[in-house]
């Protein structure tokens, strides 16, 4: 019987010495911006007896852990006390919710007080500031100084760029060109014989057009026959007429007949003929005249 109340008095002193035991979780602040960070201390006092479970990290909550210390540990006679510190953020605003963490002694669990630890957005101050009259503000003289020579400098280049494009511009107002028609239209034959890609056939399209209106300006400009009215019988008997004229009327049919099947008769046609075809052109226009004319202030318009 004696030894049954001494078990039992042992039990009820482990017991006692259980229940003191207690969890302690304290924040470093109550408040924090976002991005932020504060220290949880925890702390027990154990039996050195005792087996210990310390919390787990996951029992953090919604805030984020950065670091733990680790478990520092102190010795009182038969009392461990067991430390540790949490450093802990948050990127969200509100509120940091730490639950009650869990220690185990001896397989029972000890918890603490749940933590909470508000965390604010950052404030933001919008400070004015008295606007500065520009007129009292003084600068010394070698600034208004500087400021003058820069004006100064700016005109001076303005007025030399005038100066050139103006002379320029009489320059080339004063440039005649001194080829008469029949030259300029020979030299517009010979460019387009050069300048056509002849393998091309929207190019070869184009070159038959302007050959055409070149023979057309040339016969209607140097040889008096206007090849808007009638027909090639008509404006033909004219041209023959003039005593300047001096081409061939046959080979000028041939050239104008020959256009007209390749552009819109389909007739098939190479490189070769086409670029053919523009040196007889460029060959008529040189020996249809025998005088050359003497104006020279009319362009020949071999444009699209």
């Amino acid at each position: 019987m004696r030894v049954q109340w001494i078990t039992y008095l042992l039990l009820l002193i482990g017991f006692g010495a259980h229940s003191q035991t207690e969890l302690k979780a304290s924040p470093s602040t109550q408040r924090i911006l976002i991005g932020d960070q504060f220290t949880l201390s925890l702390s027990a006092e154990v039996s050195a007896l005792d087996e210990i479970t310390w919390p787990a990290t996951e029992e953090i909550g919604s805030g984020l852990l950065l670091n733990r210390s680790g478990i520092d540990t102190t010795e009182r006679g038969d009392i461990l006390l067991l430390q540790e510190e949490w450093v802990i953020t948050s990127f969200d605003s509100g509120f940091v919710v730490i639950p009650p963490l869990t220690l185990s002694v001896n397989g029972e669990p000890v918890q603490s007080d749940p933590v909470l630890v508000q965390v604010d957005m950052p404030r933001t101050q919008e400070e004015y500031l008295d606007i500065v009259d520009p007129l009292s503000i003084q600068r010394p003289w070698w600034y208004y100084a500087l400021m003058g020579l820069g004006a100064l400098v700016v005109v001076s280049l303005f007025a030399l760029v005038m100066s050139k494009w103006t002379k320029n511009k009489s320059v080339q107002s004063r440039a005649v060109d001194k080829r008469t028609f029949r030259e300029k239209a020979i030299d517009a034959a010979n460019g387009l014989v050069e300048e056509t890609q002849w393998d091309n056939n929207a190019e070869t399209d184009a070159a038959y057009s302007k050959g055409i209106r070149l023979l057309y300006a040339y016969i209607t400009r140097e040889l008096g026959a206007n090849t808007a009215a009638g027909d090639f019988t008509m404006w033909s008997a004219v041209m023959e007429k003039n005593p300047h004229y001096s081409g061939d009327t046959q080979k000028l049919r041939q050239l104008i007949e020959r256009s007209n099947e390749v552009r819109f008769g389909g007739l098939p046609s190479t490189a070769e003929e086409n670029k053919e075809w523009a040196l007889q052109l460029s060959d008529w226009i040189r020996s249809a005249t025998v005088v050359q004319p003497v104006n020279t202030e009319e362009n020949v318009d071999v444009a699209d």
